[in-house]
């Protein structure tokens, strides 16, 4: 079957969903985040559910994308709703390994090196299928520092592929330990109507030393719990926006939501934390609105007094700096 029959007919489908009478199978998909603004270093929390009809989906794929303020795509994820499908799957990752620049097996990297990374691929139906595959790797913290496409292709009925990429390097400031490579398979990403073909599949290295894996917590059956440490080196100030979508027995859901990441402390907004934003703290130190010396940049907390709650925020992240 050609690309352009294919899309057609999951148009096609999709548009016999739409108008499905209101009696029928409703299958509906919230997400949300914990807060609407974070600070930088504090930890993103998205929360989602998944119900037909009302009833919690205990075993559905969802595919999460997570949009950075440059307008680029940082996270790309397959979660489950609890249990994770049986299948069988129309197109799967088989394995993901780490290689040396000549594709042979590496499990071991020091900060500043390069990596490769390999996947095999399989379409375990008769047709074509058109896919994409990413990797989104991650330090032993729970923070994603790196995501690539691997693969977008058309693969063959029955047959299986490996993509390989090199190189990819390991930042110098790395965090040590046991990192982990999530490669996800899907038609195309959420917010361009793509959904999930299949459970993620994880590899692991480690890099340098010492430290270890990042385990996520267990979500009641038809939910899931996303956690991300906003520690990105330099973090990105401004605007995220979510997207999620899911394929369940012939019915898609989707939905999307936005947070926003700032950098309290940071009083003279050039984009880092440093001893100008302390003095601004001490000048005003001790005043409330209406003083002589009162400035509200220094309420960093907003109560209307600058104390040493303000000076705490300020001294807690000193030293952070942000990508322009």
């Amino acid at each position: 079957m050609k690309t352009m029959e294919w899309l057609m007919i999951v148009s096609m489908l999709a548009g016999l969903i739409l108008v499905r009478p209101a009696s029928s199978a409703a299958l509906v998909l919230d997400i949300a985040t914990s807060k609407e603004v974070y600070n930088a270093a504090e930890t993103l929390e998205i929360d989602g559910n998944l119900t037909n009809s009302g009833a919690a989906v205990p075993d559905a794929l969802v595919l999460l994308q997570i949009v950075n303020p440059k307008n680029s795509t940082w996270v790309v994820r397959t979660l489950t709703t609890g249990q994770t499908p049986a299948g069988p799957f129309p197109v799967e990752v088989l394995n993901v390994t780490t290689t040396d620049s000549d594709g042979r097996p590496k499990d071991l990297f020091n900060r500043g090196e390069d990596a490769g990374f390999k996947v095999a691929i399989k379409n375990n139906m008769a047709s074509p299928y058109p896919v994409n595959v990413t990797v989104n790797l991650y330090y032993s913290n729970g923070v994603p520092f790196r995501l690539f496409t691997i693969y977008d292709g058309i693969i063959g009925g029955g047959q299986t592929v490996v993509a390989s990429t090199w190189p990819i390097p390991i930042p110098s400031n790395a965090a040590a330990g046991q990192a982990t490579a999530y490669a996800c398979t899907f038609s195309s990403l959420p917010n361009e109507t793509g959904f999930a073909y299949a459970p993620e599949k994880t590899g692991t290295f480690r890099i340098v030393m010492g430290g270890g894996g990042y385990a996520p917590p267990a979500s009641p059956l038809g939910t899931f719990n996303f956690t991300i440490p906003l520690l990105t080196i330099p973090p990105w100030l401004g605007n995220y926006t979510i997207y999620a979508r899911t394929y369940y027995k012939s019915l898609i859901a989707s939905d999307s939501t936005t947070f926003k990441v700032i950098l309290a402390g940071d009083l003279n907004n050039d984009r880092k934390i440093d001893m100008k934003d302390v003095a601004i703290v001490a000048k005003a130190f001790g005043t409330t609105a209406g003083d002589a010396l009162w400035n509200p940049v220094a309420d960093v907390n907003g109560d209307g007094k600058v104390d040493m709650k303000d000076v705490s925020i300020v001294a807690k992240e000193y030293g952070m700096t942000t990508s322009p």
